[in-house]
């Protein structure tokens, strides 16, 4: 049905591959790589919100590990019609899906969503807060950060400011400087 879908629809015979497609949905409501393929069609017509919400249903019904294309297509959706809040909101969901069921938190495919949120993050403009415990997320995306511990401010600055010159030994950590001795000067002896 999926393919006879396609060639109805690039055939010229669109309500006609929507009825197969909605019998395809109706004939397998669990499988969702359906209602993927249901989203891309609704995409193809405009139906904006109708291809988002297929697309999510086709999230809901994945079990980990997830696949994080219909995530994409949601954003790119909300990116198209305006929505540049639900474009990031869909990228930062997409990271959490990545982290939580591929374990990447690091790598190429986390990186280009990083670039994309803080691209629109720029489009956005004015200042968007973002919250992570990822170090490389905060270092890479900043313009500025809040480096917290236990609800209380540790410091603030920018990303080389916080690397480079670290306010205490919490915030060291934070950014990876891990190799901490503890001592005291005296004079000029350490």
């Amino acid at each position: 049905p999926l393919y006879r879908g396609l060639l109805l629809w690039y055939s010229g015979q669109r309500d006609r591959a929507m009825e197969v497609w909605e019998q395809m949905c109706r004939d397998f409501p669990e499988e969702w790589c359906v209602w993927l393929q249901m989203g891309d069609a609704m995409a193809r017509a405009c139906q904006w919100e109708k291809a988002k919400e297929y697309y999510r249903r086709g999230l809901e019904l994945q079990k980990p590990p997830r696949f994080v294309d219909g995530l994409e297509c949601i954003a790119q959706i909300c990116e198209i019609t305006g929505d540049l809040s639900g474009a990031i909101q869909a990228l930062e969901e997409e990271l959490q899906v990545l982290a939580e069921d591929w374990d990447t938190t690091t790598g190429e495919t986390a990186d280009v969503v990083r670039r994309e949120i803080s691209r629109l993050h720029r489009e956005v403009g004015g200042t968007v807060l973002y919250v992570t415990h990822d170090q490389a997320e905060a270092l890479g995306m900043a313009d500025r950060i809040v480096v917290m511990s236990q609800g209380e401010i540790q410091q603030i600055g920018t990303p080389k400011e916080i690397f480079a010159h670290p306010a205490n030994a919490f915030v060291a950590q934070f950014v990876g400087q891990s190799n901490l001795i503890r001592g005291k000067w005296e004079g000029d002896q350490f």
